[in-house]
């Protein structure tokens, strides 16, 4: 297999960025980074806190992960046991429905982001 076959075929198994990616950022030339985008990677970087996987565990590859963002198809919840004290249906409602919603405009903003995670905190810790 030559350099650029090899390259190919990294690209296409290995984990990158795109697992973080919103799935507005998928529209090509168009797309841009934004608070909204923001929200929706950090959102993925939690879950990935979480599980210690990557968002997509379930998929081998990310051109996978490329079709899903495409199709607007989110993550699934986890179900590994390292995950379940943490995550409770209030946190994955939240994950999936404020900080991944489809509709950039309805993610949630940094500020009212920190102020759930810190009322989320400080209930888990006692």
């Amino acid at each position: 297999m030559d350099v650029v076959g090899r390259a190919t075929l990294d690209i296409l198994t290995t984990t990158s960025a795109i697992r973080w990616f919103a799935p507005e950022l998928s529209n090509g030339e168009e797309a841009e980074l934004t608070k909204h985008t923001d929200i929706f990677a950090f959102g993925m970087s939690i879950l990935e806190l979480l599980t210690l996987k990557p968002p997509y565990s379930h998929r081998k590859r990310d051109v996978v992960v490329m079709q899903d963002l495409q199709e607007r198809r989110l993550p699934l919840r986890p179900e590994e046991p390292e995950a379940m004290p943490w995550m409770t249906d209030d946190l994955w409602a939240t994950l999936h429905d404020k900080c991944w919603a489809i509709q950039p405009e309805n993610r949630m903003t940094i500020a009212e982001l920190s102020l759930y995670l810190e009322v989320v905190s400080t209930s888990l810790s006692k």
